[in-house]
């Protein structure tokens, strides 16, 4: 009789991200990027501990989740900004400089269905971005785009730090993790194996040779 073992999501995770900094996470895909991300914002609860965060979250990790496609553009900025917790008015008084910073206001009264893959990508932040956040959780959505707006973007990050945003970014541009984090934990089969200097993390994930994936049952 075969007996299989308990294959945990993440396990033993503990970090701190104080107003104003910004947490880089990387690890080979599986190693549960994704699913500490859902788990801090609040779609997955944890089947043991506790997750602590004070603010409004912003998240950005499914392309555009939450929006529908035969709403058009904006109807779908207004839900998205409500959803995050703006009011209706604050939410109007934002739309113009949210099609102004995704370059849509072209397509502002087309419908959602109309947009490519990166339009929606781009309206996606653009509200993220102008909810005013405590707290931002990006996984990959800097690595969509081109260049000037993947800047717009991280520039627009940075202020949001300034005002006292903490950011969690998950990334394999390690370029960017490297330039913009304070800290980097990195993570294997969902537990930690390095956290601290964005440099010295960054360095060790890249030299080392791939890690074994355990499987259940062996």
């Amino acid at each position: 009789m075969r007996i299989s073992e308990t294959l945990w999501a993440l396990q033993d995770i503990n970090f701190t991200v104080l107003p104003g900094q910004m947490l880089g996470v990387i690890g080979n895909n599986g190693s549960g990027k994704s699913t500490l991300v859902h788990v801090l914002s609040g779609v997955i609860q944890p089947d043991s501990g506790s997750v602590d965060t004070s603010g409004r979250i912003g998240a950005l990790f499914d392309i555009g989740a939450g929006f529908h496609v035969e709403l058009t553009g904006r109807e779908n900025a207004c839900v998205g900004g409500v959803v995050s917790g703006l009011r209706r008015a604050q939410v109007r008084e934002r739309l113009d400089d949210i099609f102004h910073f995704a370059e849509l206001e072209s397509f502002s009264e087309n419908p959602l269905r109309t947009y490519s893959t990166g339009m929606r990508m781009r309206l996606a932040m653009a509200v993220a971005l102008h909810t005013d956040p405590q707290i931002l959780l990006i996984d990959e959505h800097l690595s969509v785009g081109d260049r000037a707006f993947q800047v717009k973007c991280l520039d627009r990050i940075a202020r949001l730090r300034a005002q006292g945003c903490a950011v969690v970014f998950i990334s394999h541009n390690m370029d960017q993790v490297r330039e913009h984090c304070d800290r980097v934990l990195r993570l294997h089969v969902g537990k930690v194996v390095a956290y601290g200097n964005p440099d010295q993390v960054v360095d060790e994930y890249e030299s080392d040779e791939p890690l074994e994936i355990p499987h259940a049952g062996r």
